[in-house]
């Protein structure tokens, strides 16, 4: 009686939702754009810019730095060609040069706007033991680096015209000087501006369906990384029962793994159609989602 009691009990919380291991799921990667799309290209070039030719240097250089350490896009620095580009609302042409953009680059024009840094003080209310109050003044040293930045392709279209970028730091080390902390702005309005351009790999968690008892071992085979083996599994035993929505769905999530969004979508259709659970439509819906992601990046 009391095993009962307690099996009855786990149920009721899984119903609840409260106990996770209740159900099983599947991690699926995705790579998605980034907030301004620059489609298929991984290649960008650095063609022009304004501002003080040191400080462009040291955006130009930590440009390079933080993409390569991102690893998608490569960046090659053309300032020094004569290119001059102007903008024009959401058209950029870009005159002199040794050679225009390749098809699949995207041009950079970085101008730099501000490279500043100033000593403030900082006032802050702390209380003791007892309750006492006292006001606290921390010497800062601040930091600012605002970037202008154009991003155009071969036809002179632009994915970003003249956007800013604002970069801060600031010290209350009296041993860091003002061009450490101007450097450490640059590379914070970098940072923005990349995290602005760069895709980004996200991963989701999709339910599966285990409510078959049959299911368990294509689950446990995915869930130990051999999806390949479990698409196989899975497609000899569709081939012997035709009609099970679990075994539909499920090969539906492993091909959605796979990153094969269409034959995905066709057996997500043909599980709904064989018994639809409020999670398949989720599920499916997840999947076009992808597919509208990755079809992005090849634009």
């Amino acid at each position: 009686m009391l095993t009962r009691m307690l099996g009855l009990a786990v149920a009721a919380v899984c119903c609840l939702g409260l106990f996770t291991a209740c159900t099983s799921s599947l991690p699926i990667k995705t790579l998605e754009p980034g907030p301004v799309n620059l489609g298929a290209t991984k290649q960008l070039s650095i063609v022009s810019g304004e501002g003080r030719r040191s400080a462009r240097e040291t955006v130009y250089n930590k440009i390079i730095e933080q993409a390569r350490s991102r690893g998608y896009f490569t960046v090659d620095d053309r300032s020094e060609e004569g290119i001059e580009v102007k903008i024009a609302g959401r058209t950029a042409t870009m005159e002199g040069g040794e050679q225009g953009l390749a098809d699949d680059t995207v041009g950079l024009r970085i101008d730099v706007l501000e490279w500043d840094a100033s000593q403030n003080v900082r006032t802050s209310t702390k209380t003791d033991s007892k309750g006492n109050e006292r006001t606290v003044e921390t010497r800062m040293t601040e930091g600012e680096v605002v970037l202008a930045v154009t991003a155009f392709d071969k036809e002179g279209k632009t994915f970003i015209a003249e956007k800013e970028y604002v970069g801060k730091a600031s010290s209350s080390d009296k041993s860091v000087s003002e061009d450490t902390v101007i450097d450490r702005a640059a590379e914070d309005a970098v940072r923005r501006m990349l995290a602005d351009i760069t895709p980004k790999q996200v991963t989701r968690k999709v339910r599966l369906d285990d409510d078959e008892e049959a299911m368990e071992p294509f689950i446990e085979t995915a869930q130990a990384g051999n999806i390949a083996q479990a698409i196989t599994d899975l497609k000899a035993y569709r081939e012997k029962n035709p009609n099970s929505s679990a075994a539909a769905y499920n090969l539906a999530v492993l091909t959605d793994a796979t990153g094969d969004y269409d034959a995905a979508l066709a057996l997500y259709d043909k599980a709904m159609s064989l018994g639809n659970k409020d999670f398949y439509s989720k599920a499916r819906a997840a999947c076009a989602s992808r597919k509208a992601a990755a079809e992005a990046l090849q634009q």
